[in-house]
């Protein structure tokens, strides 16, 4: 039987392991945007490619929830032939998904094999949370009975309906009459959720399909968010600091202990090691030259002297380390998000692993998704930022200038950017945009990507010849001065299309400037929503009123400043990261 045949089954293997839910409180970690669950994208698709970007609804597939009548999310039963007409023709090895209860299910499978639609199409009874999330990251867009009301998706606040925990994982809803096939594309049907065609492409261009479902998937997550709490008011609870000890106990606590740090790249892992110092124990490094290059007897050498290895970055360190480590040995593991698109993490020995920091709760939750790390062994604890004691004097003029750090590679946002800085001067010229760091021909790799290459050079050929970019456009070279780059910035910019933290944010917030992102993933659970926006139109009106009055724009970024102070400030960052590392609380 074939995988997408409308009798199969998934095998257990390749569903993601059940692990806890959030709390009923908090639905919107119960249910996020994730990229495309490997184990289902191999059993549907033959493919297991790895990927950390929840935005991109890249697979041409529809999920639909049945009931034996009509309901607000449900198709009836009866309507399923009629709305299969046109995707059975689809060579996808599947292109809907058909979601129900057990009586539903069944009817369907029955409606459909009466109708002879038995590939493409795979039927399930409601499945448990974890696994609908899973199937709602390869879809494209839910797709609901059309409502006689004038706008009937935005009332459905119910947390336990399918509709809030589809645009809670980043799926478009769309609504569609039972008497019409449904769409052979995604993008047709997920339309009537803003997925405006892009102007620099031309219709119907891949690239541009993708970037249209994209801004739908971040409208319905931001709807999802908007539904439930107040979105000028909200603040995520980021973390809370782990009140018990996470695997295995030192098994000396009470003397200095011998601290092995591995991993190829230290940048973000320098503080915490000089706290460690300072508290007295002794720090040595095993510096691999790439995810999986290293001295392997070097490694051993350190791995018998040390009491702790700390592997920075959850690559081809943690899988050497944890299929050599001792049983004495505390092994613990900081986790970015740039490993979930690799193979390792499948590789890793978990039950060695005493502790897994994720960087965020996004990133926590598709590595237990998608390895078996023990959950009990995971904890969040988020990037450092350093906080200023004192700001330097910023003019109320620099509130029209925007600021964007770093905009290689592509999915930095530099198109959004401009898209946005044009927006805002079609209002008032006084706005300028400020990039900040390298340019694109100044990476000797960006030759070798031919997409890429045009991609900036189509952006690059904008601020030079159209007239509302020309002139107001800054290339800023990346320095130690960034404090006094930030000094004549008032809006700092994150417009990437995914990111684990996005340091810009945080960092331009304790530098004086108000951060302003696009809703990518996991970006609700780490700052306030009134910071967020499902679009660049969105973004642009907030832009207009938060700048408005300069008073006002100061009293917006005095917050931004206390949000990061309170929830990021490197002196409570080390202190739980050095605790969680030494197997201590406080």
């Amino acid at each position: 039987m074939q995988r997408g045949d409308l009798n199969s089954r998934v095998p257990e293997r390749y569903w993601p392991r059940e692990f806890e839910a959030a709390p009923p409180s908090d639905p919107l970690r119960s249910f996020l945007p994730l990229p495309p669950a490997p184990g289902l994208t191999e059993w549907f698709f033959g493919s297991s490619t790895r990927s950390n970007d929840a935005g991109a609804r890249t697979l041409n597939c529809l999920l639909v929830r049945v009931d034996t009548e009509t309901t607000a999310e449900s198709f009836s039963v009866n309507t399923l032939p009629q709305l299969l007409e046109s995707r059975k023709a689809l060579t996808q090895p599947l292109h809907t998904i058909i979601i129900g209860s057990d009586e539903a299910a069944m009817a369907a499978k029955g409606m459909l094999a009466a109708a002879q639609i038995r590939s493409g199409v795979s039927v399930f009874a409601m499945p448990s949370p974890t696994r609908l999330n899973a199937l709602f990251s390869l879809a494209a867009a839910m797709v609901i009975p059309a409502s006689t009301t004038a706008d009937p998706i935005r009332k459905i606040s119910d947390v336990t309906s399918t509709i809030f925990r589809a645009r809670a994982s980043g799926v478009p809803i769309a609504e569609w009459r039972p008497d019409v096939p449904l769409p052979r594309d995604p993008l047709d049907a997920a339309s009537p959720v803003k997925a405006p065609r892009h102007s620099i492409l031309p219709s119907g261009a891949p690239a541009q399909r993708l970037i249209s479902l994209r801004v739908a998937s971040q409208a319905a997550r931001y709807e999802a968010l908007s539904a439930i709490v107040e979105v000028d008011t909200y603040q995520p609870t980021v973390w809370t600091e782990p009140r018990a000890t996470i695997g295995k106990p030192l098994a000396e606590p009470n003397r200095p202990q011998k601290i092995v740090v591995a991993g190829h790249d230290m940048k973000f892992a320098h503080p915490a090691v000089a706290e460690l110092r300072a508290q007295g124990h002794e720090v040595r490094f095993d510096e691999w030259s790439g995810h999986a290059r290293h001295d392997e007897a070097r490694s051993r050498e350190l791995l018998r002297w040390g009491d702790v290895v700390w592997c920075e970055w959850a690559l081809g360190n943690v899988a050497w380390y944890s299929r050599n480590v001792d049983s004495l040995t505390r092994l613990v593991t900081r986790l970015h998000l740039q490993e979930l698109s690799t193979a390792f993490p499948s590789t890793v020995r978990w039950e060695k692993v005493d502790a897994t920091i994720a960087i965020a709760d996004h990133v926590r939750r598709q590595l237990l998704r998608d390895t078996n790390a023990p959950e009990d062994r995971t904890v969040v604890i988020p990037n450092m930022v350093h906080v200023p004691d004192a700001l330097p004097q910023r003019h109320d003029v620099a509130r029209f200038r925007l600021g964007l750090v770093g905009m290689v590679p592509a999915r930095k946002g530099l198109r959004e950017a401009l898209d946005l800085l044009v927006a805002l001067r079609s209002i008032d010229d006084r706005y300028t945009l400020s990039l900040r760091g390298k340019r694109p021909e100044e990476y000797p790799w960006m030759a070798e990507r031919g997409e890429e290459s045009k991609y900036f050079a189509t952006q690059l050929e904008r601020i030079e010849t159209d007239p509302r970019l020309r002139g107001a456009v800054e290339f800023s070279p990346f320095g130690p001065d960034m404090a006094e780059w930030y000094a004549g910035v008032g809006v700092v910019l994150s417009t990437s299309e995914f990111e684990s933290f996005h340091f810009t944010a945080p960092d331009g917030a304790v530098n004086g400037a108000l951060p302003m992102l696009l809703n990518w993933a996991g970006a609700d659970l780490l700052y306030p929503a009134s910071w967020l926006h499902p679009n660049v139109e969105h973004m642009a009106a907030a832009i207009l009123k938060a700048t408005a009055d300069a008073h006002v724009w100061r009293q917006r970024a005095v917050a931004a400043r206390e949000f990061i102070a309170e929830n990021y400030a490197e002196d409570r960052v080390v202190r739980s990261l050095t605790n969680t590392i030494l197997g201590r609380t406080e």
